[in-house]
């Protein structure tokens, strides 16, 4: 979504070629209980100033990226997510202050199940 303002609700969401689901700068996502499994990267990745992602109670797995990719000043709240098998981190958050993750279930991903970074 490039900008604009989205709600995506128990929906099954698989891609054989890219993110699944892709928030750019501007734009306002909510993703609620969703299915999001078998990505050729990551399952969600919200990057940019101003993009602003709301991801609760969601499946995430699968994927050969990150199950969540968060970057370059964007804002998220994760809440009961469930964040697995992914071949990279469960969730990766690059270069972002404003990331909350409450009450999650992340376990046997390929590199960390979360990883903060700044470079």
């Amino acid at each position: 979504m490039k900008e604009g303002r989205a709600t995506i609700e128990e929906c099954d969401m698989l891609s054989e070629c890219g993110t699944v689901v892709f928030c750019n700068p501007r734009s306002h996502t909510k993703l609620i209980k969703n299915r999001i499994c078998g990505s050729i990267g990551s399952g969600v990745m919200v990057t940019g100033k101003g993009a602003r992602l709301l991801a609760e109670e969601n499946h995430i797995y699968g994927g050969t990226g990150c199950g969540i990719d968060i970057r370059n000043n964007s804002s998220c709240t994760l809440i009961k997510n469930k964040i697995h098998n992914c071949d990279k981190s469960g969730i990766y958050i690059l270069m972002t202050s404003e990331a909350k993750i409450y009450r999650n279930e992340i376990w046997e991903n390929h590199f960390s199940g979360i990883e903060v970074t700044n470079a």
